[in-house]
């Protein structure tokens, strides 16, 4: 009897009135996939939202387009990660789930939410509800940010790993 299912990292932090931003947003858009406006503990943005240029296969992430303080309301995306994303279980029952089988870790939420998006569920990132990601829990932050032999190892085949190889 849900109208949505809510995804989360366990290495998130949802600021007080994150439930309440996106629930506002899914009552007026009931049929989108909202992402979520993510920052560190330190407040600097991480991800506000990406999208492909289907022509040229690139990219373009809207990170540093705009300052945080001016950010509001929902940008639209062509996919979204699923560390803090609400769809409507609407979408699940058309497109059916994420697929673990060939995306047992990584790059399933991108999946689903293009599937998704081809299938009439829009993309969008909202920008009044924010996460914060723990730079000393995230993977992807410490394959990044601490480059040694291990992490670099990791992040190309680990299953965690951002370019895992496998």
């Amino acid at each position: 009897g849900a109208t949505a299912v809510m995804t989360l990292n366990d290495d998130t932090t949802p600021e007080a009135d994150y439930i309440e931003k996106m629930m506002q947003w899914h009552v007026e858009r009931p049929l989108a996939i909202l992402g979520s406006l993510t920052l560190r503990d330190n407040g600097d943005p991480v991800y506000a939202g990406e999208r492909i240029n289907w022509a040229t296969g690139a990219t373009k992430s809207l990170l540093g387009t705009r300052p945080v303080s001016e950010l509001s309301g929902l940008e639209p995306v062509t996919h979204l990660p699923g560390r803090g994303t609400l769809i409507p279980a609407i979408a699940f029952r058309t497109i059916g789930l994420f697929d673990a089988r060939n995306f047992p870790h990584r790059v399933a939420d991108y999946d689903f939410t293009l599937r998704s998006s081809r299938a009439g569920f829009p993309c969008y990132c909202n920008y009044d509800a924010k996460l914060r990601v723990s730079s000393e829990t995230s993977r992807g932050i410490e394959y990044t940010e601490n480059r040694t032999f291990r992490n670099y190892y990791n992040h190309l085949f680990g299953i965690a790993g951002h370019a895992n190889l496998r």
